[in-house]
């Protein structure tokens, strides 16, 4: 295991040590201190957003026996074959085998006849003597043709998925193909969100000093895109949050802590961590914007994430630190993409400048080095967040993509 690393120390000026990482020490700090929830079964419908904690393997081989993949004919021998009476369907129940010189209507998905040739899909068939009777038109098909033969997909053995990997629809969809009717999971994961401030209001008309909501609806989007499968969102006002209640009683094992990351006289997170027995891990994160975040682990296990009330720095907060913790929460190991720019940027000599970023068509990005942070317009018809560290000009950046804009 990595040792944690040494961050930058500093002293606010209420005696405490603040500790200031870097992105990269900030994820190497999470990985250490925050351990993969507890796998658990949970039955498949209900595994959306969970992170598979061992491999997905079939409960049964698929397909389960030979199936017809076109609707058409099913035949035995060379031919022409007699067309019996009836057809066979898909859920039916196993037919009798044909006779040599024989055929029968088949549709797709339904169980193949023993003794079948193959099947001759109905645009390539030719019939005569009133459908009494079925042959070729065209090139003859090849043995076993058009038939899907029972464990060609999968068998007992194969590994559909690694653990780790997110049940999405497509992990779901395979794993009931599968007749896996419960997965071992980590989670789905859950989270808390209290967004605090005199300020904010979610009512109609605002009065002199207050600032309309623009978080509290769309934040379970940002936090479902990172991981955070279920969510749940309540405002308290400065006075109303420091009532140590607010965070004790949140039953979430991650709850994000929105505005109150500062040291003014109206921020009062870190005081009402302190009275609740906190281990503050990370007191500032050096990056422009979001780099007033807070990251503490409770007595109990559950992690707080403070990020700033400005919604661009609320969100980089989000897809840097709490993207971070869900997944270690999870148990997934993602490492940084890197992307070329369009054109060299140059972070300067403090922390990271995180900027919205398109892709263009020859893969490049392109980012938006002016984007104001009181607002989300700036993500508007982006997809990623562009990191650029380094005090030189730099040709590429991490690559952080979302799908919520």
């Amino acid at each position: 295991m990595n040792s944690v690393p040494s961050p930058t120390v500093d002293v606010n000026a209420g005696g405490h040590r603040v500790a200031e990482l870097t992105i990269a020490d900030m994820r190497r700090v999470v990985s250490e201190r925050i351990a993969p929830l507890r796998p658990q079964p949970v039955p498949t419908h209900a595994a959306m957003g969970a992170a598979l904690a061992e491999p997905l393997r079939p409960q049964s081989v698929f397909p389960p026996a030979d199936t017809s993949a076109m609707d058409g004919f099913a035949v035995s021998g060379p031919g022409p074959w007699h067309v019996l009476d009836g057809a066979v369907t898909a859920g039916s129940e196993r037919p009798r085998p044909l006779a040599d010189g024989t055929a029968t209507v088949i549709a797709t998905g339904a169980l193949v006849p023993p003794m079948t040739s193959f099947v001759l899909r109905r645009e390539n068939a030719r019939q005569l003597w009133g459908g009494r009777l079925v042959d070729v038109a065209g090139r003859r098909p090849g043995i076993g043709n058009d038939i899907r033969r029972r464990g060609e997909n999968w068998t007992l053995d194969c590994v559909l998925a690694r653990a780790g990997t997110v049940v999405g629809p497509a992990v779901m969809s395979a794993a009931l193909t599968a007749e896996r009717t419960t997965l071992t999971v980590r989670g789905p994961l859950r989270a808390q969100v209290v967004i605090t401030g005199d300020e904010i209001s979610t009512a109609d008309g605002l009065r002199p000093g207050q600032t309309r909501d623009s978080l509290g609806p769309v934040l379970p989007t940002w936090l479902r895109d990172i991981g955070y499968a279920q969510t749940a969102t309540e405002y308290r006002s400065d006075r109303e949050f420091r009532d140590d209640s607010i965070v004790a009683s949140a039953d979430a094992p991650v709850i994000f802590v929105v505005g109150g990351t500062g040291h003014g006289a109206s921020d009062h997170l870190r005081s009402v961590l302190h009275r609740l027995g906190a281990e503050i891990i990370a007191d500032r994160i050096l990056c422009r914007p979001a780099g007033s975040q807070l990251l503490a682990l409770l007595p109990d296990g559950r992690v707080i994430v403070g990020i700033p009330g400005n919604p661009l720095a609320a969100v980089t907060a989000i897809m840097t630190t709490g993207r971070a913790v869900a997944h270690s929460l999870l148990g997934i190991s993602v490492a940084p993409v890197r992307g070329r720019l369009t054109a060299a940027v140059r972070s300067g000599t403090g922390p990271a400048r995180i900027y919205p970023a398109v892709q263009r068509a020859d893969g490049a990005w392109d980012i938006d080095p002016c984007t104001r942070t009181a607002h989300l317009a700036g993500l508007i018809n982006r997809t990623a967040l562009a990191v650029v560290e380094g005090s030189g000009p730099s040709p590429t950046a991490e690559i952080i993509r979302f799908h919520a804009m």
